[in-house]
């Protein structure tokens, strides 16, 4: 029969139980951290502030921080091309994504339902923000590239429905029809 922890200490999952003044077990490493980390069935539940970690502590993913309750509030795991993490709402759905993709970086932004509406991404000439609606149709985007800098909108459906682009000879303007097609460019 174990004995339970007095409220000036903490168990780690190794078997070790830490004073309160530790951020970190003194055995293995493993941070105490607000809420419960879920990772190999480990579970650390005291919050003894703010810490950093030290160089020996590794995590392998992917993993997941929940809330007192178990609702998922962070998740971690690899991408194609990297780490990926992701905020999660109440309901643990990920409403805010970070991750590595080909060219840098990205940061998604969903709506409660998971649905993503917002995109920022790096790419190799440069950069892009897109906004969709909530069906995921294309409404809006923001970039620039090698050749200068564009905007461009969308009607519902997602067809183009203007386009605004600097390149190296100057701007170039183009206005389409319901479908999509060109009606005038300048």
């Amino acid at each position: 029969m174990s004995v339970a922890a007095a409220p000036w200490e903490w168990d780690c999952p190794c078997g070790l139980r830490n004073n309160v003044e530790h951020a970190f077990c003194m055995g293995c490493g493993r941070p105490a951290v607000a809420g419960r980390v879920v990772h190999s069935g480990a579970a650390v539940s005291y919050d003894p502030g703010p810490m950093t970690a030290p160089p020996t502590a590794t995590f392998t993913t992917p993993f997941r921080v929940v809330d007192p309750r178990g609702r998922t509030v962070l998740a971690v795991d690899a991408g194609l091309e990297g780490a990926r993490l992701s905020l999660c709402n109440a309901a643990g759905t990920p409403v805010v994504t970070v991750s590595v993709v080909e060219g840098g970086g990205a940061l998604i932004v969903a709506n409660s339902g998971g649905r993503a509406v917002v995109h920022l991404s790096a790419t190799p000439e440069g950069g892009a923000v897109g906004v969709q609606s909530v069906n995921g149709e294309p409404r809006a985007i923001l970039g620039a590239d090698a050749e200068g800098g564009y905007a461009g909108v969308s009607s519902p459906g997602g067809a183009r429905a203007a386009q605004l682009r600097g390149t190296p000879d100057g701007g170039r303007i183009v206005l389409y029809d319901q479908h999509g097609h060109p009606l005038r460019s300048t």
